[in-house]
This record gives structure tokens, sequence and C-alpha cells, in this order.
């Protein structure tokens, strides 16, 4: 356990970089309080909106496991795996247009943002359907604070509506 509280106090996490997080989620070990464990097991998740970096930053975090380990004579297993791929649709693309305009007639400020999210669209991208996430109005998300007004539902499902006259 001592190995594994040095290798994530050595490990930056929550936003770490422009459009990348990274997040130990789990921390399990030990089988009784009165015992050195000798053995730990962590889950985590980096996500990111580049997808070459999000790679490079799991190799990072392996190699950091690699070094703490080996100073300390501990032994470690390593895996991860690839749950979603980053996308970016060009701003030029006939989702994007078509959502501004949508916006546009609504009255609504309408931005194009990248975010680090995964989502069904992740999957239409990566099989050749461009397309666009639109926002709900969550605030708070991923919080147990999180929240979404009744008004923005409503603005929702009229931009929903707009979009699909569009379409």
């Amino acid at each position: 356990m001592a190995v594994t509280a040095d290798i994530i106090s050595a490990t930056e996490q929550g936003l770490i970089g422009d459009g990348l997080t990274l997040n130990i989620g789990t921390i399990e070990g030990g089988s009784a309080g009165n015992i050195v464990s000798d053995l730990c097991r962590c889950t985590g998740e980096v996500r990111g909106a580049d997808h070459d970096e999000a790679e490079r930053t799991v190799r990072e975090l392996e190699e950091r496991i690699a070094t703490v380990c080996e100073a300390a004579g501990a032994g470690y297993t390593f895996g991860s795996r690839v749950m979603i791929r980053a996308y970016r649709t060009p701003e030029d693309d006939r989702s994007c247009e078509t959502f501004i305009k949508a916006c546009r007639s609504l009255g609504l400020e309408g931005r194009l943002v990248s975010t680090r999210g995964g989502s069904d669209n992740n999957v239409f991208a990566q099989n050749g359907i461009r397309g666009i996430v639109v926002a709900s109005g969550m605030e708070n998300t991923h919080t147990t604070s999180e929240y979404i007004r009744i008004s923005d539902i409503e603005c929702g499902c009229r931009l929903v509506a707009e979009l699909i006259r569009l379409s």
C-alpha cells in the first residue's frame, strides 16, 4: 500500500492539461486492519480531446509506476484499454453549420467547443459518421451537486425540434 501511495502522490489528477484528465477512481487492498498488505489494486481513467496525448499520458503513468515499483522492490501489473477514441468534427461540417443555424433561429448563442466527454458520437466518428454532441445545460457535471434547470430542458427540446426541421 505504501508503494501505491507513493505512485498516487506523484501523479497529478483531475484536469492535468488542455482537454486532458487523469483520475485514479478506485483503490483497494488488504484483508484486515492489522496486517501489512501484500497487494493493492487501483483503477483509473485518462480522457482527452486529443487521442495521441491521452495515450502518451497512459504510457507516462505506466513508466512512473515501473520506476516507483523498481525502486521499492515491488512487482506490478499494468493494463489499459481504449474505451473511447477522441475525435474532432471540423467547424465547416454540415452538423456544425446546422447547429449554429438552429441556435441563431432560436436566439441562442450556440458555441462549438471541444470536450473530453465520451458519447455514442465517439463510435460514430470512428466509423466515418461526422456529428456533434449537443450539451444539455447541466451544471456542476460529474459532481454530487449536478443539476439542470427545467428551462434548460425546455430550451433543449426546442433546439432538437429546430435541428430536425433544418435537417
